[in-house]
């Protein structure tokens, strides 16, 4: 049994990791998951959080906000929307952020579903810049 997997992480904006793995945790749509080596073949929409990955060298962490995830072939791809290092994440612009959502009245089901997602997302955020996560 392979004790690691391959691990590829990309944004539209840059390659954010890619070698092996022996453990991750991402933030699926419904709930976090984990994954082995030799995980079962599965694709997931990925929501927002921390995905933390374990490596011969340690363990890294990121903030991802939304994509998918694809597992095949004991490959692990994540095609995130946006990712980022939580300390390159400004905890104040991302307080602003979420003041000025709060503020803002929404109406139309699918409106105030895509707000109330958004504001999740930006709470995620300050959570992860914050340590909170």
């Amino acid at each position: 049994m392979a004790s690691d997997f391959q691990l590829s992480i990309v944004s539209p904006a840059r390659e954010v990791y890619q070698g092996p793995a022996q453990s991750a945790i991402l933030p699926a749509k419904d709930g976090s998951m984990g994954v082995q080596p030799n995980h079962a073949p599965m694709i997931a929409l990925l929501g927002s959080g921390i995905i933390r990955f374990q490596t011969e060298t340690g363990s890294e962490s990121y903030f991802l906000s939304g994509g998918f995830l694809e597992i095949k072939s004991n490959r692990v791809t994540v095609l995130a929307d946006e990712i980022q290092k939580p300390e390159e994440i400004s905890l104040e612009d991302s307080q602003k952020e979420l003041e000025t959502l709060l503020a803002t009245s929404v109406s139309g089901e699918e409106e105030i579903e895509n707000h109330l997602e958004t504001v999740q997302v930006v709470r995620n955020r300050i959570a992860a810049a914050s340590g909170d996560e």
